[in-house]
């Protein structure tokens, strides 16, 4: 019985990974520049260890890319 319950957590966790949130962005309405801005504020985090990413960093790259 509980290699059941651990089956089913599993299988609840793994389809709630493969959902997709309505605020992230998917291969398919990416831009070049969100692309940019989002590696450059992942590389600017791992620079500091394990910290949160910096969304403001994020939001100063996407105002200097205009229509991004």
């Amino acid at each position: 019985m509980q290699k059941l319950w651990v089956l089913l957590s599993l299988c609840l966790t793994l389809a709630g990974c493969a959902t997709d949130s309505a605020g992230r962005s998917t291969a398919a309405n990416a831009t070049p520049a969100r692309y940019a801005c989002t590696n450059q504020m992942y590389l600017d985090r791992a620079s500091r260890g394990r910290s949160a990413p910096n969304w403001n960093l994020y939001d100063y790259c996407m105002k200097q890319h205009p229509g991004g």
